[in-house]
């Protein structure tokens, strides 16, 4: 069976690389890409990030496209959210989120682990899309890890 399929798929490759004109392709069952396919930005707004609970060793948020009445709602091409961890001990400071260490829980709501946490931190959110595009970073949420 894996012959057969490997043999098919194979035959497609073919068909769509030929000189062949795309509605004999289809026909073929081997339809090309289009050329021209729109490229997918990212979000332009941040999600709406926010705290659920914390446990022992770790934290649970919950995010959302902004203004959505879904508490799951995610933003369009959205593939989930990368999640900052800062050190809640230092001051705030400009691009900080952009230096800290990366958590990307792809669904919502999420369950952080805070084993490596600092004892208060501050996260922020935002979305991120296939290619690694993102959206701008959300509101930091300050939280006390136990």
């Amino acid at each position: 069976m894996d012959q057969l399929d490997s043999c098919i798929r194979h035959g497609g490759k073919r068909i769509r690389a030929s000189g062949a004109p795309n509605d004999m392709c289809v026909r073929l069952g081997a339809p090309r890409a289009k050329a021209n396919s729109t490229r997918k930005s990212a979000p332009t707004i941040p999600p709406e990030f926010e705290l659920d609970n914390v446990i022992q060793d770790a934290i649970n948020v919950r995010f959302r496209e902004a203004g959505s009445a879904s508490p799951r709602a995610r933003a369009q091409h959205a593939i989930g959210v990368q999640v900052a961890v800062v050190d809640a001990a230092n001051p705030v400071t400009d691009g900080e989120a952009d230096a800290a260490p990366n958590i990307f829980p792809p669904r919502c709501p999420a369950q952080l682990d805070s084993t490596r946490m600092p004892s208060k931190a501050r996260l922020c959110a935002r979305w991120v899309i296939q290619r690694g595009d993102v959206s701008p970073w959300s509101g930091p949420l300050t939280v006390t890890v136990l």
